[in-house]
């Protein structure tokens, strides 16, 4: 039997009425009697509680590591040392103290030593059970990205040497991808659902959110990553990306931040502001902003955007169930940008300069663009009237002549 749970996320409902939903910690202090630790964050703002959770367990858990053989070595322990050392350091740390905290919540008791493919099965079948505390189904990709992360985190903890050696991890097998994309007529509608506008020409004034717009614009034009849209500034930063007027360059990280296999490459807008509306577009926004790109007021809007998102979906039309393949996510942006650049005869290598991919992964998970593409033109190649061609047979030809 695995230990009693730990410290956990709990939503605390408000004690007087008119009041706001809370992310608390329960957690029990050292002569066992339960206490309660504010987050400071309220309902809406779940990254901000994940952090302080990833906080508050690595303040109160110190690893034991003894020797460092695998048999001996709590799966907690490693993912606390992993937290504390290497994941404050990471653009996603809200996705990465999530995962922590289910991977604590399950493997808890466990050394490294037990983790087998059964274990690990075992994982995944819990971690879809739970869903996302929404009512929402989870796909097996989600358990697979935590356990790719349970396995950097013993990586980690071998290369600095807290683990004599690395056990292996079992993960699902990647789902093929196959990414949806939009085409012009519904990124139309999607940037008039965050304008307010819905599919009969009716405008719903308290529907409309000029920071989605902003959003959209920049995730199709740039193929830039949600995070990465939500911290850029007009001047460089330390914080992230920045945008240079002047020049005509989007700026997706900063001068300090190393680049990683998410890659976020600097990228050129146009070669005139009059040549790119994108250009044109952040030129105005200039003036009606004061640090951020996207700010209210005056600071960044660091919430998740996706149920604005799914608002403007639904006004769009283009709202589906979760789980849905056609379902449209902030992602889908940027399967939108690729797509299209490639539609237009690019080749994956510019693409992927572009957007901050490397050219195999263009063509593995795009590949079905290409695919259309070169039936395109083998069927224009099969129009051609080539020199010397005839549908006669030889034995015809010959005799004609």
């Amino acid at each position: 039997m695995r230990r009693s749970k730990g410290p956990q996320l709990y939503l605390r409902e408000p004690r007087r009425p008119g009041g706001e939903r809370r992310w608390v910690i329960l957690d029990r202090s050292p002569d066992g009697r339960r206490v309660e630790i504010s987050t400071g964050a309220f309902a809406d703002d779940r990254a901000e509680a994940e952090k302080a959770f990833a906080a508050h367990l690595a303040k109160k858990h110190v690893p034991q590591f003894r020797d460092g053989r695998p048999d001996q070595v709590l799966i907690t322990d490693a993912l606390a040392y992993y937290g504390e050392h290497k994941a404050t350091k990471a653009v996603r740390q809200d996705t990465i103290a999530l995962a922590l905290e289910k991977l604590g919540d399950f493997f808890a008791g466990n050394v490294v030593n037990d983790l087998t493919p059964t274990l690990c099965d075992d994982y995944v079948q819990w971690r879809i059970s739970k869903g996302t505390g929404s009512g929402r189904l989870l796909k097996p990709t989600t358990a697979r990205n935590d356990l790719l992360i349970l396995q950097a985190a013993l990586r980690f903890c071998w290369q600095s040497r807290k683990l004599t050696h690395v056990v292996p991890v079992s993960k699902p097998k990647a789902s093929e991808p196959r990414p949806r994309f939009l085409t012009t007529s519904e990124a139309a509608r999607l940037l008039a659902g965050a304008l307010g506008w819905d599919q009969e020409g009716r405008r719903h004034p308290k529907r409309i959110n000029r920071h989605l717009a902003r959003f959209i614009l920049i995730a199709l034009y740039t193929g830039t990553r949600r995070d990465r849209i939500l911290r850029l500034q007009w001047v460089e930063n330390l914080q992230g990306g920045w945008v240079d007027l002047e020049r005509g360059i989007l700026h997706r990280r900063a001068p300090n931040e190393r680049e990683t296999k998410k890659r976020a490459p600097s990228v050129p807008l146009a070669d005139a502001p009059d040549a790119n509306k994108l250009w044109t577009h952040l030129r105005r926004w200039r003036w009606l902003t004061a640090r951020y790109v996207i700010e209210h007021n005056g600071a960044n809007i660091n919430k998740d955007i996706r149920t604005a998102f799914e608002g403007a979906c639904e006004l769009a039309g283009l709202a589906c169930e979760p789980g849905d393949p056609n379902r449209v996510t902030p992602h889908t942006l940027r399967h939108t940008c690729v797509s299209w650049l490639l539609a237009e005869g690019k080749t994956p290598y510019q693409v992927g300069k572009y957007v901050g991919m490397s050219a195999a992964m263009v063509e593995r998970i795009y590949g079905h663009v290409n695919e259309d593409l070169q039936r395109e033109t083998a069927n224009a190649i099969g129009r051609r009237n080539i020199p010397g061609s005839s549908h006669t047979r030889p034995t015809q030809r010959l005799k004609k002549a």
